[in-house]
């Protein structure tokens, strides 16, 4: 009897047992620059909706989602598992939660279990790198700050330097450039690439310049860029995508003096003042030009050339645009200003000198370069004896003749204009077009959810190529394969908003979707080719 009914338990279907919901991981403990990977799976239970993931926003960056269903069937049991794959980046460090999600499900509510993980300090290059703070062969990527200066003062331009190493090569990179609150930042177009060799590893080296002007004293902090990108897989990986990765550089902090006397400190400024001649005639104009050119500091900073005006004169000003220059590891700036004088009365006339006052950084102290002035001699103008030609009858009349002629053509064409246009708007009156149906974005209404998501497929199909019907979780892998930058973090905010809404009880505010939807279409940009050889052959103007 007990043999027969331990035959029956066996015979019994799996599923009679309750649904799953189990979370788990790839690793307990990582760096803050490694990506995680989370899987989710929905056991012998079929959802409802897609589970709401955006809890995890709190502390993680979600990179990429992807959503699994595998059937099983063994010996007439058979078995169903629902997976949700999510590759995260941790946001900050220390023990971290991975909160419980629920899904509903057909038997009812299901919530899955929760797990810590310890996300530690990833290791960060100092500048050059000194030796005892080698990079180790592990660190794939390193990104540094680094200047050569310890101490500034307010207005002075210094240069500072982010290193990206990489033994890699990398897809999809981004970078989140630096940031301070007290400083001017001018990053400079061209970038420098080479390589290096580092504990024996082979590294290529992007060097971004950086002009940075404090625009107070105290202490300027440089916040750290980041950079997120993903390792390509190898050429034998079977690996569709890479692996993520997220590195911050150092934080760069350095001490800015108050110039004495309030003045815009240079070094070696040099004044040239040219004219292109001392003797005019009376209603000729004089053209002076004055070049500027200093280093470690802006000559935009001398900004007005307007107590040069005299009543003797009027001063007509072109300004050139500056330029910025890094010269021996300096930043040299110079534009040129030129004057169009045109004098108000004839005789001597003494343009008076000009005095810049200003900080000599080299010498420590305050100097005064001084544009000297000059004497103009303005000449009267010549007389014009007017001269009245006498032309003969005939060669006049022949002239009326032939104007009579070209009025009369005119006013032909006129008469002919006048006629075509009437037609015109009688046509335009009189037959009312119909009016043309368009699928353009512009002409969708949003008044809800549904008419949301049509208005976001209509909109990523014109402006960025997408097929209309993409599923919209799908929208961060498309932009991605298209080679096109953009929020990501506002992306997923979005799409889980939306994947809210659709598959769950909540209900979202598609105004406050739209205005976010707006927001991120503004960040989407495109790039020619963000991938990554190995000479590291990038754009970086992300």
């Amino acid at each position: 009897m007990i043999s027969r009914l331990l035959f029956l338990l066996v015979l019994l279907p799996l599923n009679i047992f309750a649904a799953q919901f189990i979370v788990n991981v790839d690793s307990t403990e990582i760096a803050d620059t490694q990506s995680l990977k989370i899987s989710y799976e929905l056991i012998d239970a079929k959802p409802l909706d897609q589970p709401d993931f955006s809890a995890l926003l709190e502390n993680f960056e979600i990179f990429r989602q992807h959503k699994m269903m595998t059937y099983k069937n063994y010996n007439g049991v058979s078995s169903s598992t629902h997976s949700w794959e999510l590759i995260v980046l941790p946001q900050t460090t220390g023990n971290l939660t991975i909160p419980a999600i629920s899904v509903r499900t057909k038997s009812g509510k299901i919530t899955s279990n929760s797990l810590n993980v310890n996300v530690v300090a990833g290791t960060k290059a100092i500048s050059a790198p000194p030796k005892h703070t080698q990079p180790e062969s592990t660190q794939p990527i390193i990104l540094e700050l680094a200047a050569n200066v310890q101490k500034v003062m307010v207005n002075e331009s210094f240069i500072l330097k982010l290193n990206l190493f990489s033994s890699v090569n990398m897809l999809n990179l981004e970078l989140e450039d630096i940031k301070c609150e007290n400083a001017i930042i001018q990053r400079l177009d061209q970038s420098q690439q080479y390589t290096k060799f580092i504990n024996g590893t082979n590294y290529n080296v992007t060097e971004i310049s950086y002009i940075i002007t404090p625009i107070k004293s105290g202490e300027i902090v440089i916040h750290p860029a980041t950079i997120t990108a993903e390792i390509a897989p190898s050429f034998f990986s079977r690996l569709a995508y890479g692996k993520p990765i997220k590195v911050s550089s150092n934080e760069f902090s350095i001490q800015a003096e108050a110039v004495p006397g309030g003045l815009y400190p240079f070094a070696n400024l040099q004044v040239i003042d040219t004219i292109d001649k001392e003797e005019i005639t009376e209603g000729e104009g004089l053209e002076r030009r004055i070049s500027l050119q200093a280093d470690r500091g802006f000559v935009t900073n001398i900004t007005s050339f307007d107590s040069m005006q005299h009543q003797d004169f009027k001063i007509y000003t072109d300004k050139s645009e500056p330029v910025e220059k890094i010269i021996d590891a300096k930043v040299r700036s110079s534009k040129t200003v030129n004057l169009t004088l045109i004098p108000t009365k004839v005789g001597e006339i003494e343009l008076p000198e000009y005095t810049i006052e200003w900080w000599d950084l080299e010498h420590k102290k305050a100097r005064k370069s001084v544009i000297p002035g000059k004497k103009i001699n303005v000449s009267p103008a010549a007389a014009e004896e007017e001269a009245l030609s006498e032309e003969p009858i005939a060669i006049v009349t022949e002239k009326i003749g032939r104007l009579n002629y070209k009025i009369s053509n005119t006013l032909v064409a006129l008469l002919l204009i006048s006629v075509i246009a009437n037609i015109l708007l009688l046509i335009k009156i009189f037959k009312i077009p119909a009016k043309l149906k368009t699928n353009s974005y512009k002409d969708i209404e949003v008044k809800d959810m549904q008419s949301l998501v049509t208005y976001i497929k209509a909109y990523a199909n014109a402006k960025w190529g997408i097929t209309k019907n993409f599923p919209v979780g799908d929208l961060t892998n498309i932009l991605r394969s298209k080679n096109y930058y953009f929020d990501k973090k506002l992306a997923n905010k979005i799409i889980n908003k939306i994947n809210a809404n659709n598959y769950s009880n909540k209900t979202a505010d598609y105004q406050e979707i739209l205005t976010e939807w707006q927001k991120f279409s503004r960040t989407v940009i495109k790039a020619e080719d963000k991938s990554v050889d190995n000479k590291l052959d990038i754009d970086l103007n992300l």
